[in-house]
């Protein structure tokens, strides 16, 4: 069997007893430092010469802008600005 990831956030699930002498850096890159972003990240996303914008799609254990818990869309558009958020990111509100 191998990894999985949670439903959520694509977080990494070890499978017991693999990733001998390689563990503590896997959770720590794929899964804490994920974990930490999604319960108090900031992904600042600059919009000012675009009127759309597509937020990337949530991968499993991979860093993604949209895992963050706070997005922070800035600039000044010359009109409004249409963001589109992929099917991967069912679970944030």
């Amino acid at each position: 069997m191998a990894d999985t990831f949670t439903p959520n956030l694509k977080i990494r699930k070890v499978e017991q007893g693999t990733r001998v002498g390689t563990w503590g850096p896997t959770v720590n890159n794929d899964a804490l430092d994920l974990f930490d972003d999604g319960l108090d990240g900031l992904s600042n996303i600059d919009r000012a010469s675009a009127t759309t914008y597509t937020l990337a799609a949530l991968v499993d254990g991979t860093d993604s802008e949209s895992r963050a818990a706070r997005l922070r869309f800035f600039g000044t558009p010359a009109s409004a600005v249409t963001i589109t958020v992929p099917a991967s990111v069912t679970h944030k509100r």
